[in-house]
C-alpha cells in the first residue's frame, strides 16, 4: 500500500529536489557553483540553496529568483549576508529585484499537495534539462 502523501512529506521532497535544481542551475559545466554573496566556487554538492527571503515564506520558498547557490558560511554563519545578497540579486536579475522580493515577504500562502507535486515535477524537469 502506498504511503499517504502529506503536505509535510511533500515539502521535504520538494525542498530536496528544488535545492538540487538551484545548485545545479548555478553551476558551471564542471559542476562548480558560485556563491551569490561572496563568489566562492565549490562543487554544487558542497553549496546550499540560499533563500533571500527566508524559506518559511511559502510564497517565495520555491521562487527561482529568491533561491540561489550560497556557501554555508554566508548562508548559515553570516545569516544569508542580506545586504550582499540584495546587491547580487539586482545585478543578476535586474535592478529592483531585491525590493520586489522583499515586498512579497508578508504574503501568506498555504501550499497544497497538488501544488507541491507540481513543484517536484517541474524541478525534476529542470534538473533533466541542466544535466
Amino acid at each position: 500500500m502506498a504511503k499517504k502523501q502529506t503536505v509535510a512529506s511533500l515539502k521535504k521532497k520538494a525542498d530536496k529536489v528544488f535545492s538540487e535544481y538551484i545548485r545545479q542551475r548555478d553551476s558551471d559545466r564542471y559542476g562548480n557553483a558560485t556563491c551569490i554573496t561572496c563568489g566562492v566556487k565549490k562543487p554544487w554538492k558542497e553549496i546550499q540553496n540560499g533563500h533571500f527571503v527566508k524559506r518559511s515564506v511559502n510564497s517565495l520558498r520555491y521562487d527561482d529568483e529568491n533561491c540561489n547557490a550560497q556557501c554555508m558560511p554566508c548562508n548559515v554563519y553570516k545569516y544569508g549576508e542580506q545586504y550582499l545578497y540584495a546587491k547580487a540579486l539586482d545585478k543578476k536579475y535586474g535592478e529592483g529585484t531585491a525590493d520586489k522580493l522583499q515586498a512579497r515577504r508578508f504574503e501568506t500562502h498555504k501550499l497544497t499537495i497538488e501544488e507541491l507535486n507540481g513543484i517536484i515535477e517541474e524541478a525534476k524537469a529542470n534538473l533533466a534539462y541542466h544535466n
